[in-house]
C-alpha cells in the first residue's frame, strides 16, 4: 500500500511569479505532510523559488532550459522580465520544451504532475507518462479564495461594529 510519504508530486507552473507563488505554497503544505516535491522552473526563477520553498530532503528544484525562440532574449525566464507582448514568445518556447519535460518526467516517474493553466497543452502528451495529472487554474483559485476571505473579513467587521 502506498503511503503519502511515498507520493511524489511534480509542480510545473507558468513562468510568472503570480503563478509560481501558489505552487510554492501548495508545495510547502504537501512537503510538510511528507510528500516528495519536484519543482520545475527555468534557472532565472530558481533563486526566488528557493527563498519561499520549504527545502527539505524531500523537495528539489530542477532547472529547465528554455529553448531559443526568435525575438525572445536569452535568459528571459519569467514574464516579470519582459513586456507583456513578449509573453507569447515564452509560450512558444514552452511548446518547444515538451520533449525536455517528457524526458524528465519519464526519468523521475512522479505520481502526480500539477500543471498550471498555461501549460494545458501538455496534458494529452503527459497523460501517457503520468497516470495522475492535475491541472489547476491557480489564478482563478487565488481570486476565489481572496473574495471569500474579504467577504468573511467584511462580515466580521460588520458584526464587530454592531457589538461595539
Amino acid at each position: 500500500m502506498t503511503t503519502k510519504q511515498d507520493i511524489h508530486v511534480v509542480m510545473f507552473p507558468w513562468f510568472a511569479f503570480g503563478h509560481i507563488s501558489p505552487f510554492v505554497q501548495l508545495s510547502n503544505k504537501l512537503s510538510f505532510h511528507g510528500f516528495r516535491i519536484t519543482f520545475l522552473s527555468p534557472p532565472g526563477n530558481i533563486q526566488r523559488i528557493k527563498s519561499s520553498l520549504l527545502l527539505t530532503q524531500k523537495a528539489q528544484i530542477i532547472a529547465l532550459q528554455i529553448p531559443p525562440v526568435d525575438g525572445l532574449p536569452i535568459g528571459f525566464d519569467s514574464t516579470s522580465e519582459m513586456a507583456p507582448y513578449m509573453a507569447e514568445l515564452l509560450k512558444q518556447a514552452l511548446d518547444l520544451m515538451k520533449p525536455q519535460i517528457e524526458n524528465l518526467l519519464s526519468q523521475i516517474n512522479p505520481d502526480f504532475v500539477f500543471l498550471d493553466s498555461f501549460n494545458i497543452g501538455f496534458q494529452n502528451r503527459l497523460l501517457i507518462l503520468v497516470s495522475k495529472l492535475c491541472s489547476f487554474l491557480f489564478t482563478l483559485l487565488f481570486l476565489l479564495l481572496t473574495v471569500l476571505y474579504l467577504k468573511d473579513l467584511l462580515r466580521r467587521r460588520f458584526l464587530h461594529s454592531l457589538i461595539f
